[in-house]
């Protein structure tokens, strides 16, 4: 019997499944039990201190006691999730002044993947095995972090942590392709990155290997047209050289 995995969904967009489905229905909103699933669930090996999860979840609001309303957004959201088909535990505990996903209930969390793949690629000396968590990194990291929260602290923040591995992933991944003249790959990699953090310079992968592939009318109609989208999101009008380029019309 195949074992059934609350999986969760960071990078990108947010999203959780069980079973096939959706704890949200087809709309993720900005509640109490979205924030709270998501910190406890990135946070669910040390657990988050009550102090903190009810400052995220209430602010500073007046609350006549904010113990007992922390309390009740638990009681409704264990409610929802014994609704989503999730097995009757007690999902959410208290211990000690800290607040404790129930690990009787097994999570599939991407960022967390994302982590130890990393950690692993640190360590990892052989070229062939690094490459392939490298790239197994690329089919996790679809997006940025809890992209539509990153107004809150503690999301920017891993938010940033998250953007830095993966930019010295797409580094490393670029050297070892380089190694190898595996110049196919390299493209794709540029193309990939170009999609996650466009105007990033990662459009330069694609265009060496497009130079080292042969492929040198492709080189530069991709880097005039970098140029251009770059000043348009700018709102700088450019104009076309008789060599083709679009340069700013200062």
């Amino acid at each position: 019997m195949r074992e059934k995995i609350l999986q969760v969904k960071t990078f990108g967009s947010f999203s959780m499944i069980y079973d096939g489905k959706s704890l949200f229905g087809r709309k993720v909103g900005e509640t109490q039990f979205a924030s709270m699933m998501q910190m406890l669930i990135h946070e669910r090996k040390k657990g988050v201190s009550r102090d903190r999860l009810e400052q995220e979840l209430f602010g500073e609001r007046e609350v006549e006691n904010v113990h007992h309303a922390l309390q009740s957004v638990i009681y409704n959201a264990k409610k929802r999730l014994e609704k989503a088909g999730l097995p009757d535990v007690n999902y959410i505990e208290i211990r000690n002044g800290v607040v404790y996903w129930n690990d009787e209930i097994k999570v599939q969390e991407d960022a967390t993947e994302f982590d130890q793949i990393y950690n692993r690629i640190k360590h990892e000396k052989n070229p062939d095995k690094k490459i392939k968590d490298l790239e197994k990194i690329f089919e996790i990291y679809t997006g940025e972090f809890l992209v539509k929260r990153q107004s809150v602290i503690w999301v920017a923040i891993e938010a940033r942590r998250y953007e830095d591995m993966f930019r010295e992933c797409v580094e490393e991944a670029a050297g070892l392709y380089r190694e190898k003249q595996n110049y196919t790959q390299l493209e794709h990699l540029g193309v990939y990155a170009s999609n996650i953090e466009p105007f990033s310079d990662w459009e330069v992968l694609t265009m060496e290997a497009m130079v080292a592939l042969g492929r040198y009318e492709e080189a530069t109609d991709l880097y005039a047209d970098t140029a251009e989208r770059y000043f348009e999101e700018r709102g700088i009008k450019t104009v076309q050289t008789s060599s083709g380029f679009h340069e700013p019309a200062w």
